[in-house]
């Protein structure tokens, strides 16, 4: 934790210059078979979100995106899956906003977004707390857009998907409850 706050704050110093020195570490253990090296590699990558422009990062996001989406659902270890969610949040947090001047959802990847936060919300409360994160910055990027966007066709399952997270046994054990 301490080491994620201190890239994030040296990300917010050093701007578009931390993404080069980072991006190599994240590229060299994203895959690795320790899970310990993969989340280091994905909480790498969601502490320098904040900081460098927009323009530097969206084609490293655009790049990513898939790969996180996959690692979402499919990842072994419960804390990758989670370090995942809490990085697509920021994703979100950060460059997804009608303010921001470039798109890292479209049409083409914005229903696979929201399927697979809303079936990370049936994860373990971990995994699950930090895809009601990721969902609720997704939803405020889409706060200026007007009466509909692109997320109005998934209200429906949406609502119902955190009517349901409320009922988990293990919301209130966890951190859960609050993210909803």
């Amino acid at each position: 934790m301490a080491g994620s706050t201190c890239l994030g704050l040296v990300a917010l110093t050093c701007r578009d210059d931390i993404v080069p020195l980072v991006i190599p570490f994240i590229e060299e253990n994203i895959t690795k078979p320790d899970w310990r090296q993969r989340e280091a590699a994905t909480n790498a990558f969601g502490s320098i979100l904040e900081g460098p422009s927009p323009d530097k990062l969206a084609p490293l996001i655009n790049h990513a995106l898939p790969f996180m989406l996959n690692a979402l659902v499919k990842d072994p270890s419960n804390h990758v899956r989670g370090t995942t969610a809490w990085t697509l949040g920021r994703m979100f947090e950060f460059l997804h906003s009608s303010i921001v001047g470039t798109t890292i959802i479209n049409e083409e990847n914005g229903q696979q977004i929201i399927t697979i936060l809303l079936q990370s919300m049936k994860d373990v409360a971990n995994v699950a707390e930090k895809a009601c994160g990721a969902l609720y910055f997704l939803a405020q990027g889409y706060e200026d857009v007007g009466l509909t966007s692109p997320i109005t066709p998934f209200f429906k399952d949406i609502v119902q998907a955190l009517l349901t997270v409320t009922l988990r046994e293990d919301a209130t054990e966890s951190r859960l409850s609050f993210s909803i």
